[in-house]
């Protein structure tokens, strides 16, 4: 992108497209821990600031900063609807299924429309606002759920909004908060161990974020959500690498105070133990039925997000065997599980087939390295590697609540690795080193 960008007049007044991009934006952004209500009303307000700016002619697009990854991503929704048309005999609810696709797509929008750029690049002001409402959704969803680990059963209130046993944010949802908590403490580290990025970016004190990483980091160890934890160690490891060996030594300390503390029951609640479960036969079960449904359709998949459906028939047609245990002794039976695959790479697979999952390792794979090669690889870099590494033990990229922070993150990292290279390529200093207020 050139600097012709910066200097290139905007209008900022009442219900100009600014406004109504920089609302949906922040709707977006709450959304990440508020629920998919917020989700809807973003998209809502990101169809009000595209036809703002088709009338008032003040949003313009440009897809010269797409990246390798951006255009995979692109060749991945393609794909998925390739899917979906090719099984649409065999497809339940095709259009409702197709309409998933709208959080990809929208985050194609917020990256190719230049007022997306503008606003994190040249409004300190919307930074604090979006970084503000990202850590108020947090950690007020972090303290709910804390609420309702502690007090389940004592306060009705919150049997309806938590999840027995484990800190679940606000709906009870325990693997959406969890891997949604994943990549934000991972964020949050990386802020804390950077002041100096902290104050080019936002007026937030640092502290807060430091303060936000401790707090990040209790709510997700308390979700016992394997998968998620494991991201958030493999991210923490590579941004301690990034950043110098004392830090190495010190997670490395953190870290078997962590196994230490694991290894004991202190609720009684006996769910520190799944730490130590490496075995799970749900999971295997799950992996295998969608390998094979793989397998069998090579070309065009199963359909987009159509595993989930089928998947209890063709466990059957495999031969597999069920994998879930209902009730309790003597009259415990185990029941085949409806499940998708609890693996992003697999599920990509087994629903868009061959060019799909191609498509989808190849958004990763680009995504990962264009992160490393930036000037800000120690905030941008770890969290994609905590993406990658949850990713083959969860959907996180079907689920749309974390689909949502996942495809924020990757705008924001697109809008900040594209800024540091003008149109000859050669390397600038990013423009959030010098943030002017709106």
């Amino acid at each position: 992108m050139s600097n012709t960008l910066q200097r290139t007049p905007v209008n900022k007044g009442v219900g100009s497209t600014w406004q109504w991009m920089g609302a949906s934006l922040l709707a977006l952004t709450l959304a990440t821990f508020w629920g998919n209500k917020l989700i809807g009303a973003g998209q809502a307000l990101l169809a009000v600031a595209i036809v703002s700016a088709l009338i008032r002619k003040d949003g313009k697009w440009d897809s010269s900063n797409f990246s390798r990854s951006t255009w995979c991503l692109i060749g991945f929704v393609a794909f998925a609807i390739v899917s979906i048309l090719a099984n649409l005999t065999d497809v339940s609810d095709s259009i409702g299924h197709g309409r998933k696709l709208r959080y990809e797509l929208i985050g194609l929008l917020l990256l190719g429309i230049v007022t997306t750029r503008r606003l994190f690049l040249e409004s300190r002001g919307f930074r604090d606002l979006a970084l503000g409402a990202w850590l108020i959704a947090m950690v007020s969803a972090g303290l709910i759920g804390i609420a309702s680990f502690l007090w389940w059963g004592k306060i009705p209130l919150l049997n309806e909004v938590g999840y027995k046993g484990r800190v679940s944010g606000l709906f009870g949802q325990v693997m959406t908060f969890a891997h949604l908590l994943m990549l934000s403490s991972v964020v949050l580290a990386a802020l804390a161990i950077s002041p100096n990025a902290v104050k080019r970016i936002t007026r937030i004190p640092h502290w807060v974020f430091a303060a936000a990483t401790v707090f990040s980091g209790i709510c997700l160890y308390f979700t016992y959500t394997r998968g998620a934890v494991l991201g958030a160690a493999a991210g923490l490891f590579v941004l301690a690498f990034l950043h110098s060996r004392k830090t190495v030594i010190a997670l490395f300390v953190i870290a078997l105070s962590f196994l230490a503390y694991t290894s004991k029951d202190h609720f009684g609640s006996g769910d520190q133990s799944r730490y130590f479960m490496f075995h799970n036969s749900l999971r295997l079960n799950q992996w295998t039925a969608s390998a094979l449904a793989f397998a069998d359709n090579p070309l065009f998949g199963v359909g987009f997000n159509q595993f989930e459906p089928q998947s209890v028939e063709r466990k059957k047609q495999y031969g597999l065997p069920p994998a879930k245990s209902v009730g309790v002794a003597p009259e415990q039976e185990m029941i085949y599980f409806e499940s998708h695959s609890h693996n992003n790479y697999l599920e990509a697979f087994a629903g868009t087939g061959l060019f799909g999952g191609l498509a989808f390792l190849g958004f990763c794979g680009f995504w990962a390295y264009e992160a490393l090669r930036s000037r800000f690889a120690m905030i941008l870099f770890p969290p994609v590697v905590a993406f990658l590494v949850s990713g083959f033990f969860e959907n996180t990229f079907f689920d749309s609540e974390v689909l949502n922070g996942i495809l924020l993150f990757y705008v924001v990292s697109r809008i900040v690795i594209s800024q540091e290279t003008t149109a000859a390529g050669e390397r600038v200093t990013p423009p959030l080193s010098r943030p002017s207020s709106a």
